[in-house]
Formats: structure tokens, C-alpha cells, sequence
């Protein structure tokens, strides 16, 4: 009895992320989120930049240029009328392994997230030839 007992408990656990519903938030980023620009004109020309998030069921790939790759999983930290606390953990890539927290700041009306800091992002639509 003790041994199904433990083992109810650790399935409850263990499942609690796919049986659990996420909250709007969480919800609202889900896919791919894409920010471009341009470093400012000082001595010449600037040069073009991007950063691209994908959130994915509680897994995450960032990309950008320069070149940048991090990857790894997270989980919500905390969960606020429009604000996400995660915490990257994981992770591999080009900013290492250990664990890391990351604000994202929702914008429902305007359909953009603000992302450490950094305003504007957009979702990014697939072609569906990919």
C-alpha cells in the first residue's frame, strides 16, 4: 500500500505540468518572438541585428545576430496580470549552462512582449512550407 501511495504521488507530480492548464500569460507566448534593428552610426555605417525567442511548452531556443544560440527549459517563476518571471535552466549555448531568470513583460493590445528589457517584440509567422 505504501508503494502505490509513493507512487501516486510521484505521477502527480511528474504530470503536473502536462495535466496542469497554463495561465493566459503563459499561454500568450507561446511560439516565435522576433526583434530587429540597427546599431547606431558613429564612426560609419551601422550594422543590422536581431534576436528571436521561441517559447515552447516550457522549453526555449534563442537566437540572434551576432551570432547567438541558447537553448534549455523553463518554468514560471512568477505570473502577474501582464508580467512573467522565468528561470532558463538547462541551458546550453552561447551564454553557458547555469541557470538564469529572464522578465517578460506583456502587451496584449499591441500584440508585443518586452523581453529582458528589450521592447517590441513580435510573433513571428511560419511559412507553412517550413
Amino acid at each position: 500500500m505504501k508503494q502505490i501511495v509513493i507512487l501516486t504521488v510521484f505521477l502527480f507530480f511528474s504530470c503536473q505540468g502536462i495535466f496542469m492548464p497554463k495561465s493566459e500569460n503563459e499561454k500568450f507566448i507561446q511560439g516565435t518572438w522576433f526583434l530587429a534593428g540597427e546599431t547606431p552610426e558613429e564612426n560609419g555605417p551601422g550594422h543590422a541585428w536581431f534576436l528571436e525567442w521561441e517559447f515552447n511548452n516550457g522549453k526555449f531556443v534563442q537566437k540572434g545576430y551576432p551570432p547567438i544560440l541558447q537553448e534549455g527549459n523553463y518554468d514560471v517563476m512568477e505570473d502577474e496580470e501582464n508580467r512573467l518571471k522565468l528561470r532558463l535552466k538547462k541551458q546550453k549555448g552561447t551564454f553557458g549552462t547555469k541557470d538564469s531568470e529572464l522578465e517578460l513583460v506583456i502587451d496584449r493590445e499591441a500584440r508585443t512582449l518586452s523581453i529582458d528589457g528589450k521592447n517590441g517584440f513580435r510573433p513571428q509567422i511560419k511559412n507553412k512550407t517550413e
